[in-house]
Protein backbone atom coordinates (compact mmCIF):
# COMPACT_ATOMS: atom_id res chain seq x y z
CA UNK A 1 0.00 0.00 0.00
CA UNK A 2 2.85 2.38 0.58
CA UNK A 3 3.44 2.31 -3.19
CA UNK A 4 0.21 4.28 -3.59
CA UNK A 5 1.12 7.03 -1.10
CA UNK A 6 2.52 9.43 -3.67
CA UNK A 7 0.13 8.90 -6.55
CA UNK A 8 -2.64 6.85 -8.04
CA UNK A 9 -1.33 4.04 -10.25
CA UNK A 10 -2.63 1.74 -12.93
CA UNK A 11 -2.49 -2.00 -12.25
CA UNK A 12 0.56 -2.37 -14.49
CA UNK A 13 2.42 0.47 -12.79
CA UNK A 14 1.50 -0.76 -9.33
CA UNK A 15 2.53 -4.36 -10.08
CA UNK A 16 5.88 -3.16 -11.43
CA UNK A 17 6.48 -0.88 -8.44
CA UNK A 18 5.88 -3.65 -5.89
CA UNK A 19 7.59 -6.35 -7.94
CA UNK A 20 4.73 -8.78 -8.61
CA UNK A 21 2.81 -9.84 -11.70
CA UNK A 22 -0.41 -8.12 -12.72
CA UNK A 23 -2.14 -11.48 -12.34
CA UNK A 24 -1.06 -11.72 -8.70
CA UNK A 25 -2.02 -8.09 -8.12
CA UNK A 26 -5.49 -8.68 -9.57
CA UNK A 27 -6.05 -11.31 -6.86
CA UNK A 28 -4.86 -8.96 -4.09
CA UNK A 29 -6.70 -5.76 -5.03
CA UNK A 30 -10.22 -7.04 -4.24
CA UNK A 31 -9.07 -7.90 -0.71
CA UNK A 32 -7.74 -4.38 -0.19
CA UNK A 33 -10.97 -2.94 -1.60
CA UNK A 34 -13.08 -5.16 0.68
CA UNK A 35 -11.23 -3.72 3.68
CA UNK A 36 -11.77 -0.21 2.27
CA UNK A 37 -8.03 0.47 2.00
CA UNK A 38 -8.03 1.30 -1.71
CA UNK A 39 -10.52 2.10 -4.40
CA UNK A 40 -10.30 1.69 -8.12
CA UNK A 41 -11.77 3.83 -10.85
CA UNK A 42 -12.02 2.96 -14.50
CA UNK A 43 -11.57 5.93 -16.84
CA UNK A 44 -11.23 4.98 -20.50
CA UNK A 45 -11.24 1.23 -19.73
CA UNK A 46 -8.13 1.53 -17.56
CA UNK A 47 -8.07 0.62 -13.87
CA UNK A 48 -6.58 3.31 -11.64
CA UNK A 49 -5.95 2.48 -7.98
CA UNK A 50 -5.83 4.98 -5.14
CA UNK A 51 -5.68 4.81 -1.35
CA UNK A 52 -8.71 5.65 0.75
CA UNK A 53 -8.26 7.77 3.87
CA UNK A 54 -8.10 4.59 5.96
CA UNK A 55 -5.54 3.05 3.58
CA UNK A 56 -3.41 6.20 3.61
CA UNK A 57 -3.34 6.22 7.42
CA UNK A 58 -2.35 2.55 7.54
CA UNK A 59 0.40 3.07 4.94
CA UNK A 60 1.80 6.05 6.86
CA UNK A 61 1.78 4.07 10.10
CA UNK A 62 3.59 1.24 8.33
CA UNK A 63 6.32 3.61 7.15
CA UNK A 64 6.60 5.12 10.60
CA UNK A 65 7.23 1.69 12.15
CA UNK A 66 10.03 1.07 9.63
CA UNK A 67 11.94 4.18 10.74
CA UNK A 68 14.85 3.49 13.12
Amino acid sequence: MTALLDDELSCGELAERVGITEQHLSRLLPRLENHQLIYSKYPKMRSINQLTGKGRLLALLTLRKKEP
